[in-house]
């Protein structure tokens, strides 16, 4: 599978959506974020968004033709959304595509780390177990 979507702990509060090569096209995409928009739909506490792109340098032109449409369409519990791995071309892209569609920017998160984003979400759910426990 070129991309892989699942839950990142046991109390359901990330999606971890891997892209685990470098061949995968819109539909792959297309396949990956309905299953993760599905899975976070089904909530009804906020959920975080990981991407790891890590292993991957590129992206297909067909994805970013249809990025913005997925934004837009992104359920409203969607809380952060952190990109690992990242290059510069995806950051640039996606910020601008965040913006165009009316997005909060300051909830997307690009590094280079995947430990840094494992801290950015795990020290996020610390202060909000609270929170998930009352959902």
């Amino acid at each position: 599978m070129a991309i892989s979507t699942l839950w990142g702990n046991k109390a359901e509060t990330f999606i971890l959506v891997e892209f685990e090569n470098q061949a995968w096209n819109y539909f792959d995409f297309d396949k990956a974020m309905k299953k993760a928009y599905s899975m976070i739909a089904d909530k009804n506490h906020p959920v975080d968004l990981v991407f790891d792109a890590s292993k991957n340098y590129w992206i297909p032109g067909d994805a970013l033709a249809q990025a913005k449409s997925f934004i837009k369409k992104a359920p409203q519990n969607i809380n952060y959304v952190v990109v690992v791995g990242a290059n510069v071309i995806w950051e640039r892209i996606y910020r601008l595509l965040v913006r165009q569609a009316g997005r909060d920017t300051d909830k997307f998160i690009i590094t280079p780390d995947p430990y840094k984003a494992a801290k950015i979400i795990f020290r996020k759910e610390a202060t909000s177990n609270e929170q998930y426990a009352t959902a």
